[in-house]
This record gives structure tokens, C-alpha cells and sequence, in this order.
């Protein structure tokens, strides 16, 4: 009796960068993938394996914890940047509308300052 195998299912670029970003990391601390898992919550080096290259999906509390066994930012291990700095950085990540939006509040708050001293 044969087995037919699965065809790989397609690997979101998101999740191969991610991969790729937390193997770099990894690789610059001289850690191996199974102390990565330990640290992580005792993920097996070959699940690590599927998530650096890009294979296994990385739910929400596993990325954190590799932020944290990684000492790195969220930011470090993302292809994209995530609402998480300074105000100054997350405006770099507003649209030309809400920008104009945010300009236009501030414009009213600080003339409202001045009227009130």
C-alpha cells in the first residue's frame, strides 16, 4: 500500500521572514534550536526547525515567547513593524489620510492651549 504525500502547502512570505529573523537571532547567541524551544516552553528542535523555515504557523503567545527566550523586541522577530514604540514610530506607520487626521487634532489641541493661558 503506497502513500501519496501532501503537497507542501504554500509558505506565506510573512512566515518565512519571521523564520528567518528568529534563526538569525538564534544563530548571533549561539543558541541551538532545541535550548531555543526549552526557553521557549519546551517546543522540540525540530518544531523551531518548522518555524524558521517558515513550515509551521506561529500562533501569537509562541512568538512572544521566542521575543522573550531571544531577548528581542517583537519588532526584531517581525517582517513588519507592530504598534509597539515610541509615538514617533508608530506615526511612521500611518496612512497620508490618518496622518492629516492626527495633524488636525493636535493643531486643535494646541490652539485650544493657547487660547486657555
Amino acid at each position: 500500500m503506497s502513500t501519496k504525500r501532501q503537497p507542501e502547502r504554500e509558505r506565506h512570505p510573512d512566515l518565512i521572514e519571521t523564520g528567518n529573523n528568529i534563526a538569525a537571532l538564534r544563530n548571533a547567541r549561539s543558541i541551538t534550536q532545541e535550548e531555543l524551544g526549552a526557553r521557549a516552553g519546551g517546543i522540540s528542535g525540530n518544531g523551531v526547525s518548522r518555524i524558521e523555515t517558515g513550515k509551521t504557523d506561529l500562533r501569537v503567545t509562541l512568538f512572544f515567547r521566542f521575543s522573550e527566550a531571544l531577548q528581542a523586541t517583537p519588532n526584531d522577530l517581525s517582517p513588519r513593524r507592530l504598534l509597539v514604540g515610541t509615538p514617533l514610530e508608530r506615526y511612521d506607520l500611518l496612512n497620508r489620510r490618518n496622518r492629516e487626521t492626527l495633524r488636525q487634532f493636535i493643531d486643535v489641541l494646541l490652539n485650544g492651549q493657547n487660547e486657555s493661558e
